[in-house]
This record gives C-alpha cells, sequence and structure tokens, in this order.
C-alpha cells in the first residue's frame, strides 16, 4: 500500500513538476528576450542622438551661411544704390 501511495504521488505530482520546470525556463528566456530588445532599442537611441547632434550642426551651418547670404545681398543692395545714384 504504500508503494502504491508512493507512485500515486509521483503520478499527481510529476506534471506539475514539469509545467513548474517549464515556466521557469520560459521565464529566463523571457529576460533573454527583454535583455536583448532593450540593448537594439538603447543603441537605436544612442544613434538617433547622434543623428539629432549633426542635424543641430548641420542647422548651425545653413543658419550661419543663410547669414553670409543676406549680408552679401544687403551690401549689392547699396551698391547698386550708388551706381543709380552717380
Amino acid at each position: 500500500m504504500d508503494a502504491q501511495f508512493t507512485m500515486t504521488a509521483i503520478a499527481a505530482t510529476l506534471p506539475s513538476l514539469t509545467a513548474l520546470i517549464g515556466i521557469l525556463l520560459n521565464n529566463s528566456r523571457l529576460g533573454d528576450l527583454r535583455h536583448h530588445v532593450d540593448s537594439r532599442f538603447n543603441e537605436i537611441d544612442r544613434r538617433f542622438s547622434e543623428l539629432d547632434r549633426r542635424m543641430s550642426r548641420m542647422e548651425h551651418s545653413i543658419d550661419v551661411l543663410t547669414g553670409k547670404v543676406v549680408e552679401i545681398d544687403n551690401r549689392l543692395t547699396r551698391v547698386e544704390e550708388r551706381l543709380k545714384i552717380n
């Protein structure tokens, strides 16, 4: 009777134990996946930050060049006005 009880107890707990081990393994794999996805998003974020920095520098350069063009236009306007007067 003791052997039969032991076999019944093993038969009843073995599926639960197997399911628990499966859950723990899946949880571990999900943690690995989350770490991988987080690292990829961090890399994308780093690249966008670099792109933002480069775009800011480009916008500054364009602003400087636009200022120079306006300055040259103002000079030419003054020269044209002087030539018309004389």
